[in-house]
């Protein structure tokens, strides 16, 4: 039969109450027995502290063992009433031993019944531990670290972060995708627009030049006639496009001292020129309206590549908390794996571990 892991915890916790139980009961039996024979360990202590001195016994050796023999009753007296539990037996008997081996050498021959009896004593009472020891150990379980079902509450919190984040980053790929879509359609835009401005920029330098071309053979003639107002002009033809009101009324006051040839392109620039200029501007005005759409169209591009680099650090930042996840839930869900592999040694049973992955 296969156990879920709630029901194994909760026989666990019922099958340790029992062995406890069971445990002090066992400890309540044996720890009678052995306060029977400390108390007799007690008497002959006793007995030996309030024994006369023997006679026929070297002076020597006699002293020796008068001298041990006091500190011996104190030693073994403190001692032995100090113990009151098995527990307490199990600390302090390899230290009350010691203590009677180390002592007895001249008392038993001074003292020798009191001291055999001392043995035979000390030997039942080891004798008593080793076998309350022994089935303890039998009856007890084995420890197990009874926080598995934090782990796991640990592990399913950190599935639901990671869910959590995996669906940001989804999220925030769409958004990334959806701007890179953006940031394509802008780039062809970019480029017609370049097309555009580049076909306008010729037709406003072909049409410049058409125009200077014909007002610059009027330069000679207004040169030769030194007039003030015709200075602009004479220096750069591009004075006519840029001030045409004032070139025009130039030409209209000189208009008659013109040549057969100068009035003809007097004449035309009279009659054109504003048209021609007015043409030229409206083409520069596209122009500038194209460049300053493509500015902004750029500045827009920059900003959702920004975006984009911004939300890929954030991925980014989101991927490595992700990778740290795993590592964590790799190191719980080992521990787990230990702790319910000691709890299926206590009980002799299989568990599922059901943990959400």
């Amino acid at each position: 039969m296969v156990l879920t892991l709630e029901e194994a915890l909760k026989r666990y916790e019922t099958l340790k109450k029992e062995r406890n139980k069971e445990l002090e009961r066992i400890e309540e039996d044996y720890w009678k027995h052995a306060r029977e024979l400390i108390e007799r360990l007690l008497d002959i202590v006793n007995d030996l502290g309030e024994k006369e001195e023997p006679r026929n016994v070297d002076e020597n050796l006699l002293k020796i063992a008068l001298r041990d023999r006091a500190r011996y009753v104190t030693s073994m007296r403190r001692m032995l009433s100090e113990v009151s539990s098995m527990e307490e037996l199990g600390r302090k008997l390899p230290e009350i031993t010691k203590f009677h081996v180390s002592m007895g050498r001249y008392l038993l021959i001074v003292f020798e019944r009191e001291m055999r009896d001392m043995n035979s004593l000390m030997k039942e009472l080891g004798a008593l531990y080793t076998e309350y020891s022994d089935e303890v150990a039998s009856k007890s379980l084995p420890d197990v670290d009874l926080n598995i079902t934090e782990l796991v509450s640990e592990i399913e919190r950190i599935e639901r972060e990671k869910r959590e984040l995996e669906e940001k980053v989804k999220d925030i790929e769409n958004a990334m995708s959806d701007l890179k879509k953006l940031l394509t359609e802008g780039r062809e835009d970019r480029r017609q627009e370049t097309s555009e401005s580049v076909e306008i920029g010729k037709k406003v330098r072909t049409l410049r030049i058409q125009i200077r071309s014909k007002v610059s053979k009027l330069q000679k003639p207004l040169k030769r006639m030194r007039i003030p107002e015709a200075e602009g002009f004479i220096k750069d033809s591009s004075f006519a496009i840029e001030h045409p009101d004032e070139f025009i009324a130039m030409l209209t006051k000189v208009y008659p001292r013109l040549d057969g040839k100068y009035k003809r392109t007097a004449r035309w620039a009279v009659e054109n020129l504003r048209a021609e200029v007015e043409k030229l501007r409206e083409l520069e005005e596209q122009l500038s309206a194209i460049r300053r759409e493509k500015e902004i169209e750029e500045e827009r591009a920059r900003e959702v590549r920004r975006e984009i680099q911004d939300r890929e650090r954030e991925i980014k930042r989101m991927r490595e908390r992700i990778h740290r996840l795993e590592k964590m839930e790799e190191g719980l869900r080992s521990d787990l794996r230990a702790r319910i592999k000691e709890l299926e040694d206590a009980l002799n049973e299989e568990i599922s571990m059901e943990v959400p992955r």
